[in-house]
């Protein structure tokens, strides 16, 4: 028996899946586009500025479809606003890679409120709410 070279791509065919990546235009949710699309997956990205080009050029180089949409997690309406672009660009939603995170970096006894907030609210409540 012998496995083909694409054996993981064979295995995790993700052909005519669309997924959402929240911040999937740089970093690791841009990696995980790009793997999503080598498997066969349309993909439609959160961001929350315009560095679109580079994941743009990768996926569309790997016959996918890919669709951006800029906003900020944190708030309730954009949120509910990526479900329904996606269902209408789409159809459906076979994929949520919830990427999109912060972090604020300071002594405990340092660490502010405000700070506090902003993690919890891109890391946690935009997950789970």
């Amino acid at each position: 028996m012998s496995l083909s070279n694409n054996f993981s791509l064979d295995f995790f065919d993700l052909d005519g899946k669309v997924a959402i990546v929240t911040g999937g235009n740089t970093g690791i949710g841009m990696a995980y586009a790009e793997a999503l699309a080598t498997a066969g997956a349309n993909l439609f990205v959160t961001t929350f500025d315009d560095n679109i080009q580079e994941v743009k050029k990768n996926v569309e180089a790997l016959g996918r479809k890919i669709v951006f949409i800029k906003g900020d997690l944190t708030n309730g309406e954009f949120r509910n606003e990526v479900v329904e672009s996606c269902l209408k660009e789409y159809g459906k939603i076979d994929i949520l890679v919830n990427n999109a995170a912060t972090i604020r970096r300071a002594p405990l006894i340092e660490y502010k409120s405000e700070d506090w907030d902003a993690v919890m609210n891109i890391n946690l409540n935009a997950v789970y709410y």
